[in-house]
């Protein structure tokens, strides 16, 4: 069962990311995102501009509510919520 589940969660991302971010850039996402595709994995990428890395834990809130969204749609997609997203 536990292979099951991290290959489950291998085959489905989501990444949310910043154009500034510091750490990964938006190509290496981009060029990972292709490589996941090609092995027929959804890998969901949503970019910030001008945002570094892990914006959404900084103020203002708003990034927060909006990644926090963006994930809410993601799981919805394939089942694990049910719904619309609640956050506003």
């Amino acid at each position: 069962f536990r292979s099951l589940y991290i290959t489950y969660h291998f085959f489905l991302q989501a990444i949310l990311n910043g154009t500034k971010d510091e750490f990964v850039s938006v190509k290496t996402i981009d060029n990972y995102k292709s490589k996941m595709k090609a092995v027929c994995s959804r890998c969901d990428l949503i970019i910030y501009k001008d945002q570094g890395h892990a914006f959404f834990a900084n103020p203002p809130i708003k990034y927060f509510t909006e990644t926090t969204y963006e994930i809410d749609l993601f799981l919805k997609s394939f089942g694990v919520l049910k719904g619309e997203p609640t956050i506003k």
